[in-house]
C-alpha cells in the first residue's frame, strides 16, 4: 500500500513538471513562422543565406561563419520578426560565447609568456657571419693580387639633332599655272600657298611654264616667304630649213631659142630669159657649184648636226661650247630640235628625250627620272 502511495505521489510530481524552455533556434523559428515568413523571404529580406539562417534555427554551430558574423546574423533576424534584439543577443551570447583570449586581449589583460632564448638561431647567425667573413676575405686577396686598371673616362653623351624648322612658302605668278622648283623639287604649280619647306639660308626657286622664258634665281628662306613673278613669253625662233636648190641645164650660147616646154610659167615660147646680173664679190650659191661639191657639203653639215627627240615630257637645258644657254624649258611631246655641234645637252629625265647625231639612230639618253647631262661630241 506504502509503495503504491509513492509511485502515484511520483506519478503526480512528474506530471506537474514545468516544460522544457525553446532554445535561441527554436524561438527564431517560431517568430519567422508567426510572421508568416518563409526561409527564401526571409533570406530575401535580410539578404543572409538561406543556409545560414537554417543553421541558426538548428543552432548548427559548424555550418555557421565566425561568432562576429553570426552575432550581426541574429540581430539581423530579430529586428525582421519582431523580436527584442538586446534579449536575442543576449541569449546568443551564452549560447555561443566569447573565446576567453580574446575577451582578455580586448581588456588588456593577456598574461606574458616567457620566451626561451634562442640557442639556435644565435648558432646560426654567428656561423653565417663566419662563411661570409671568410668568403670576403678571399675576394680581398685576389683583388690584391691582381693589378688595378684606371676606370675608363667618362664619355659625353652624342649631342642630340635639332629638328629642322619648317616655313611657308607662298609662289604667285603671272601667268598661273607654272611649275615651281625649290632646289630642283617640284613643290607644284602656282599657286602655291602656304607650302611648307625646311628652312635654309639660300635656296634656288626656279618656275617654268609652256611657251614662257624659265625663270631661276636664289632665295633667302630663314623665315616665311610670299613672291609675286612675272614670267616673260618666249618668242618663238624663225624655223632653220636647208633648201636644195635645183638648177636646170643652161640655154646654149648661142642665140638659138630655147625648145618649147622648157621654159618657166608664164614666159613666152621661145624667149630667152633675161639674165641676172650679180654683185662683183657676191658669194658663188650651191649651184654654181659641181654637183659632187654641193653633196659633200650637205653630207657634212648633216654629220655635224645633233638631232634631239622628244617622246615624253622633261626639262632640258643646251648650251654652246662657250656656254651661252641655246634653249632651256620643257618641249611638248613629239617635238624635234637640232643643233650644230659642239653642244651640251642637261635633261631632267633622260629617258624622256632621244638624240641621234647625224645619220645615227636615235638613242634615249638614260633611265626615264634619271638627271643626265652630255657634250656631243
Amino acid at each position: 500500500m506504502r509503495d503504491r502511495q509513492e509511485k502515484d505521489t511520483r506519478s503526480t510530481q512528474s506530471g506537474l513538471e514545468a516544460p522544457r524552455a525553446p532554445h535561441l533556434g527554436e524561438r527564431l523559428r517560431a517568430a519567422r513562422e508567426a510572421a508568416g515568413l518563409s526561409v527564401a523571404a526571409l533570406a530575401e529580406r535580410t539578404k543572409i543565406r538561406s543556409d545560414y539562417l537554417a543553421a541558426l534555427e538548428a543552432l548548427d554551430l559548424k555550418a555557421l561563419p565566425e561568432r562576429l558574423y553570426c552575432r550581426a546574423y541574429v540581430q539581423r533576424y530579430a529586428r525582421e520578426v519582431g523580436l527584442d534584439e538586446g534579449a536575442t543577443l543576449a541569449e546568443f551570447d551564452r549560447v555561443m560565447p566569447q573565446n576567453t583570449e580574446i575577451s582578455q586581449a580586448l581588456r588588456g589583460q593577456i598574461p606574458t609568456r616567457s620566451r626561451a632564448f634562442p640557442t639556435a638561431l644565435i648558432s646560426g647567425i654567428i656561423s653565417g657571419v663566419v662563411v661570409l667573413g671568410a668568403a670576403g676575405w678571399y675576394v680581398y686577396s685576389g683583388l690584391q693580387a691582381r693589378p688595378i686598371q684606371a676606370a675608363p673616362a667618362p664619355t659625353e653623351d652624342p649631342p642630340v639633332p635639332q629638328q629642322a624648322r619648317q616655313v611657308r612658302l607662298t609662289v604667285k605668278s603671272t601667268p598661273p599655272g607654272a611649275q615651281v622648283y625649290v632646289d630642283n623639287a617640284l613643290v607644284g604649280r602656282t599657286p602655291v600657298l602656304q607650302f611648307p619647306v625646311t628652312s635654309r639660308e639660300s635656296a634656288v626657286l626656279r618656275l617654268e611654264a609652256d611657251g614662257y622664258r624659265p625663270l631661276s634665281q636664289t632665295v633667302n628662306l630663314d623665315d616665311h616667304r610670299s613672291l609675286q613673278v612675272s614670267l616673260e613669253a618666249r618668242v618663238a625662233p624663225l624655223p632653220r630649213v636647208n633648201v636644195r636648190l635645183m638648177t636646170s641645164q643652161a640655154a646654149p650660147a648661142t642665140g638659138g631659142s630655147a625648145p618649147a616646154g622648157t621654159g618657166t610659167p608664164g614666159d613666152t615660147p621661145g624667149a630667152t630669159p633675161p639674165a641676172v646680173e650679180e654683185p662683183a664679190g657676191a658669194a658663188t650659191p650651191d649651184r654654181d657649184r659641181p654637183a659632187d661639191e654641193a653633196g659633200g657639203a650637205a653630207e657634212e653639215s648633216a654629220e655635224g648636226q645633233v638631232k634631239m627627240s622628244f617622246v615624253g615630257r622633261s626639262w632640258v637645258r643646251i648650251t654652246s661650247s662657250s656656254g651661252e644657254v641655246l634653249y632651256e624649258g620643257i618641249p611638248a611631246v613629239g617635238t624635234v630640235q637640232t643643233y650644230d655641234q659642239p653642244v651640251r645637252i642637261r635633261a631632267g629625265s633622260a629617258g624622256s628625250v632621244q638624240v641621234a647625231v647625224g645619220d645615227a639612230d636615235p638613242e634615249p639618253m638614260g633611265q626615264t627620272g634619271s638627271v643626265v647631262e652630255r657634250a656631243y661630241p
